[in-house]
């Protein structure tokens, strides 16, 4: 028998925040007004762009620089 590895998403800071306040993706969609893939892609990919940031920040009640990837 062979043991199948799967890989787990990493847990960008966006990921861990949503998930500390009970979100899920399409509740954070809605309160960014983005669609549910972008919330997809920034735990994915990771937030590059400051704006981003700092209304995810304010969501989140953190800094917006721990929030940059």
């Amino acid at each position: 028998m062979t043991q199948r590895h799967y890989h787990k998403k990493p847990k960008t800071a966006v990921r861990l925040k949503r998930m500390m306040l009970g979100l899920y993706q399409w509740e954070l969609a809605e309160l960014m007004h983005v669609k549910p893939p972008a919330v997809s892609r920034w735990e994915t990919h990771g937030v590059t762009a400051p704006r981003t940031a700092k209304k995810l920040a304010a969501i989140f009640h953190c800094d917006w620089k721990d929030l940059i990837d």
